[in-house]
Parts: C-alpha cells; structure tokens; sequence
C-alpha cells in the first residue's frame, strides 16, 4: 500500500460547472517519502466557463499562461483517471477534499464519460481525507502537541495555518502543489504525534468497519466539519436503519435533535424543513444519511469522552430515549425522506440521478469503445440521449474543429444564451455574475498587485475570447 496525495486548484466552488485548472500529487510509501516524480498538470480554460473572480483572486492562477501550458479538459480527465486509478492498492489522500477535491473529478470524469467512481474502490484503492481525520482528533482532543493557532488569538484547521502554526515548509498556499507537500508533512506530523488516531482513520475505508461501529452499539460518535468548532466537529448519532435505495447508506439520527419533533409530520415537510435556511428553518431535523463508502469519521460511544466533548450530552441521552421508543415510525419516516429520487438536473450536474446507471447499463459497451478510442466515434452510436448530448459536449469543448458550421451554431447559441447568459443554471458564473464580482474584487482595499494582475488578464483574456 501507497499513499497518493493530491490537491486541486479550480475556477470556482461548483463541481458541476467549473472546472479544474492545476492538478498536483505526490505519491509517497508508507512512512510518506516521495517515491516518484511529483506530478502537476495544468488545464486551458473551457469555452462555458467564466473562471470566478473571487476564485483567481484566491490561487492567482493567469489563465492567459494556461493556453501556453495546459491540455484541454478532455486529456486532463483521461490523465487524471489513469493516474488516480494508478496499479491499485494505494490511498487516495487530500485535504477536504471528500467534500470538494473528489467532487470535482467526480464530475470531470462524468463530464467526460469516464467512469466517476472507479478510481477509489477498484484493484483495492482507497481514499482518506486528513481534514475530517483533523477534525475527529480536534474533536477529542487527540491532535497531540499539533499547534491550531490561527495566529488572531483563535484555533484552526485551515491547511495554511497549521503549516505556519507548526513549521511546516509551505512555499505558497493555495498552489496545488504547495499544498500537496504540506499535507503530506501534516500526515507524518499526526501519525507521529497519535499513530492510533491515524490507524483508526485508516481502518474506516472499511466501509464494513464503519458499519460494524455505527450498528454495534446504541450510539455512535460521528465527527463532520459542519458540526463546527463550537461543538468540537461532534454529534451524537443513533443507527435506525439502512437505506433502500442505496446499497452503502446507513440511517441514523443525530441526537442533539427531538426525535418527536418529526413524528406526524409527512415527508415532504420534513425534507423542506432539512433543507430550509435562514428564518425558513422552523425546527432542526435529525435524520442523517451516513455513506459507509465515504470514509465518515465514526467511533465507538464512550462515555467519559463524550461527556467531556459532546455539547449536551444529557440531552442527547433523553433523546436517545425517544429514539427507541418511537424507532419503528423513525425507520419508515427516513426511508421515505431520505429515499427519494434525486430530479433530473442540466446535463452537467446530473450525475446523481437515480437514471445514471441504467443509462451507463445500456451503453456500457459504446462506452467502453470510447475509452479506449475515443477520437473514432460519433454521438449517433450511443442509444441513451445523455451520451449523445455529452459527447457532443465534449467535442465541441475541446475539438471544435471537428464540428460542422450548423453544430459550431448550435452550440454557440447555447453557449451564448443558456450557459453564460441570463438563462444560466443556478450555480454557474454568468456574465452578470462575472462583471459584479470582479469589479468587487478589484474595489478591495487589501488586494495585492499579483491579485489585481491576475484578476486584470482574466478579464482581457474572457473579452477576447468572447464577443458580447
């Protein structure tokens, strides 16, 4: 076993619409010295995207330099599968990247009929996100003498402040690459400082391990970033069930929640109070769907710890209560919440509709062929609509030369019209979008001369691409 560790640098937050622009990755033994040549590929900017201001003010990136030095997305993606799939029985490590970094090759190999999951599982492949493992040993306080100042009198778990906080070399942050080494230094630093903290971490891409925690006892704890630092990244869970329509999730309820706050309530009220925000959100719902494929940092209960680090641990015992009381109606009510089919999206983002396998089923023999040559075919070979939309996507994304006039037509009035224009889906950097942000960030009063640069060559490099 490996560990490959890698990071990315994008256009922007949504995995679905932007893209990536620098892919870097070290890949080191078990001990974590480099054992090859790090790798670092950079991608031109597509046609539909508008990289987002705030974005390049972040990684500096000059997008006028990517034309020289990157591929296009299609060769990015064909690369970037090859070397993630590596020759098997390796680890996958990033840093927040469950949450953002794997989303966004998910849907780069989506987006390019790749498979997008086979990466992390096939030939015993695996994945690890250190920022959640920081996060379980922020949460019970097992970092060791791992330093969290943010240097303003607070604690953090930012990859840049932790490098500072504790020495670590990073030359530049928010560079793929920088931030590549310094993760790998972190993972030696935690292993040293709680080696079984890191083995516990490395037992949970088990996906029966975590099963085996989660329906073991009556409570669980589970560490996630959005439980906050005020809560010590903790909560409480109780299993209920597993989820029928998906083979790896498991239901629990987080017990800081009433459990008889739900009950009479139908499912369509309780998924828009789950999903309500703001003033919207009348009460807190505590149905959870816990992918045992996803790495989730769980652990036994133990009851001095949690007593310690759980944020009313008193209340969550009385709900707990509840819980088994009312578990049968609790069972039926999550299936029927967390179960549902996923509606259909804008092509792009509509990977996790429930139809994607079967589709993926019917033509999996054109898909094959694809891959293997994907220059010889013809959206005309496929039989489901999505492949052929796609297709005719990624043609026009990275060979528009291969495009007849009335196809470059087609694809320039949706270019023009439903993607970067007023009809654009929610999510995607529209020219409105664009204009207010980066006259945002250039009105800023602490922007430096390599983000003011930056952010200038965007703009005239978009306005020479394209004629408004």
């Amino acid at each position: 076993m490996n560990f490959f560790f890698y990071d990315l640098e994008t256009s922007g937050l949504d995995a679905a619409y932007d893209q990536i622009l620098q892919f870097a990755a070290v890949r080191t033994d078990e001990d974590f010295n480099e054992i090859e040549e790090p790798i670092e590929i950079f991608c031109r900017v597509r046609p539909d995207v508008l990289p987002t201001p705030t974005a390049i003010s972040i990684n500096c990136i000059n997008v006028r330099e990517l034309e020289e030095k990157g591929v296009c997305e299609f060769e990015l993606a064909q690369q970037i599968d090859r070397i993630l799939r590596g020759a098997g029985e390796q680890c996958v490590i990033g840093y927040n990247s469950l949450e953002f970094d794997d989303e966004f090759i998910r849907f780069l190999l989506y987006r390019n009929l790749l498979d997008p999951y086979e990466w992390h599982w096939q030939n015993g492949n695996n994945r690890l996100d250190l920022f959640q493992l920081c996060g379980l040993g922020f949460g019970f306080d097992a970092l060791g003498s791992i330093s969290l100042d943010d240097g303003k009198g607070g604690l953090s778990l930012k990859l840049e402040n932790l490098a500072r906080a504790n020495g670590l070399v990073h030359e530049k942050a928010h560079d793929a690459l920088s931030d590549v080494r310094v993760t790998v230094q972190l993972a030696r630093l935690i292993k040293r400082n709680n080696p079984k903290l890191f083995e516990h971490a490395l037992k949970l891409r088990n996906k029966t391990e975590v099963a085996r925690i989660v329906r073991d006892a009556e409570m669980f704890c589970h560490s996630k970033s959005f439980y906050t630092y005020e809560k010590n990244f903790l909560a409480l869970h109780a299993y209920l069930c597993a989820l029928k329509t998906r083979s790896n999730s498991l239901i629990s309820w987080k017990l800081n929640c009433d459990p008889t706050d739900v009950l009479g309530m139908s499912a369509d009220e309780v998924r828009e109070q789950m999903y309500a925000r703001g003033d919207e959100r009348r009460l807190a719902v505590g149905f959870h769907d816990l992918a045992t494929n996803q790495v989730p940092m769980v652990t036994r209960y133990n009851v001095t710890k949690c007593e310690q680090r759980i944020q009313d641990h008193e209340g969550c015992l009385r709900n707990l209560d509840l819980v088994k009381k009312h578990r049968s109606q609790l069972e039926l009510l999550g299936n029927e919440v967390l179960g549902t089919s996923i509606p259909e999206k804008e092509l792009d983002a509509d990977l996790y509709h429930a139809d994607y396998f079967r589709d993926v089923d019917e033509d999996r023999t054109v898909l094959q062929q694809f891959r293997l040559d994907p220059h010889s075919l013809e959206p005309s070979r496929f039989s489901r609509l999505r492949f052929k939309r796609q297709l005719f996507r990624v043609i026009a994304r990275n060979y528009p030369e291969r495009l007849t006039d009335g196809k470059k037509e087609s694809y320039n009035s949706w270019l023009n019209n439903e993607r970067l224009g007023e009809n654009a889906p929610k999510g995607c950097c529209c020219w409105s979008n664009f204009d207010t942000e980066l006259d945002g960030c250039l009105a800023g009063t602490r922007i430096s001369d390599e983000q003011r640069g930056a952010l200038t060559e965007l703009r005239a490099f978009l306005h020479e691409r394209h004629v408004r």
